[in-house]
C-alpha cells in the first residue's frame, strides 16, 4: 500500500516538475522577446518573412491568373491574325476581280462599238461617224479625270467601256474612210500608215505609263484621259480639211455632192473620170464598199 502511494506521489511530482520546466522555458522566451535589443530584430524578421511569404503567395496565386490572361490574349491575337489573313486574301481576290472586269469592259465596249459602227456609218455618214466616235473618247477621258474627286471603281469601269466603244468603232470607221477617200494607187499605203500610227500610239502610251512619268498614284488618271487630245485634234482637222466620203455619197445617190467632195479631196476641178470608176466599182460589187456588221 505504501509502495503504491509513494509511486503515485513520485509520478505526480515528476509531472509537476515537467510542467514547471515548460512554464519556465515559456516565460524565458517571453522575456527574451520583450527585450528591446531583440524585439526589433525579431519583429523585422517576422515582417520580412511574412512579406516574402505574401510575395510568394502573390506570385503563385496571381501568376496563374496572369498566365491565363496572356494565353487568352495570345489566342485572340492568333484568331485576329487568321481573320486578317483571310481578309487580305479576300481583298486581293476582289482587287483581281475588279481589275479583270475593268479590262474586260474595254473589250466588251470594243465589241459593241465594232458591231454598231456600220449602222452609225450608214445613218450619219463616214465623216460624221468618225466625229461622233471621238465623243466616246471625250466621255471616257472626262470620267477618268472625275476620279480625282470621286474615287470609285465604277467610274473607271464606265470610262474603260466608253474607250472600248471608241476603239471598236475606230477599227471599222477609220480604215473604211481612209480607203474610200484615198486614190486607188495609195490605198495600200494608206492602210499601212493607219496601222503604223496605231502602233506608234501604243508605244507612246507604254512610255508615258512608266513610273517616272504618268504611271504613278497621282498620274494614272491623266494617262487615261490623254486620248482626248488626239480626239479633239482629229475632229477639228476632219471638219476643216476633209470632206465626206465620195463612195458613201454615191451609195446614197448623191452624185453632185460626191463630185464636190472628190474635187476638194483631189484639189482638182475635173474628177469625172474617177467618179465614173468609183461608180463602176459600186455597181460591180456593192458589198466591197460596205463594212461588215452583225447589226442590220
Amino acid at each position: 500500500m505504501y509502495d503504491k502511494g509513494y509511486k503515485a506521489f513520485s509520478y505526480g511530482l515528476d509531472q509537476y516538475n515537467f510542467a514547471m520546466r515548460k512554464i519556465n522555458e515559456t516565460m524565458s522566451l517571453i522575456n527574451y522577446y520583450k527585450a528591446p535589443e531583440t524585439y526589433n530584430q525579431t519583429a523585422l524578421e517576422i515582417i520580412g518573412n511574412e512579406a516574402m511569404e505574401a510575395n510568394l503567395n502573390f506570385t503563385q496565386q496571381h501568376g496563374i491568373l496572369i498566365k491565363d490572361f496572356l494565353n487568352e490574349i495570345k489566342f485572340k491575337l492568333d484568331a485576329g491574325k487568321k481573320k486578317l489573313a483571310e481578309g487580305h486574301r479576300k481583298l486581293t481576290a476582289g482587287k483581281n476581280l475588279l481589275w479583270s472586269i475593268i479590262n474586260a469592259l474595254f473589250v466588251l465596249g470594243g465589241m459593241v462599238g465594232a458591231l454598231g459602227a456600220k449602222k452609225m456609218s450608214d445613218l450619219l455618214g463616214r465623216k460624221n461617224s468618225i466625229a461622233v466616235h471621238n465623243v466616246f473618247t471625250l466621255v471616257g477621258a472626262a470620267l477618268a479625270l472625275s476620279t480625282i474627286k470621286w474615287e470609285h471603281y465604277s467610274i473607271v469601269m464606265a470610262s474603260r467601256f466608253f474607250f472600248g466603244m471608241q476603239g471598236g468603232m475606230a477599227c471599222s470607221l477609220v480604215p473604211n474612210y481612209l480607203n474610200e477617200i484615198s486614190p486607188a494607187g495609195l490605198r495600200g499605203a494608206t492602210g499601212v500608215i493607219n496601222q503604223l500610227c496605231i502602233t506608234v500610239g501604243i508605244a507612246i502610251s507604254q512610255v508615258l505609263g512608266f513610273r517616272q512619268l504618268l504611271g504613278t498614284e497621282n498620274g494614272w488618271y491623266y494617262l487615261l484621259a490623254l486620248p482626248a487630245v488626239p480626239a479633239l485634234v482629229c475632229s477639228v482637222c476632219l471638219f476643216v480639211f476633209f470632206s465626206e466620203s465620195p463612195v458613201a455619197l454615191l451609195n446614197k445617190g448623191q452624185r453632185k455632192q460626191a463630185s464636190d467632195a472628190l474635187k476638194k479631196l483631189r484639189n482638182s476641178s475635173d474628177v469625172s473620170e474617177e467618179i465614173e470608176m468609183i461608180d463602176r466599182e459600186l455597181n460591180k460589187s456593192p458589198s466591197q464598199s460596205e463594212s461588215v456588221s452583225l447589226v442590220a
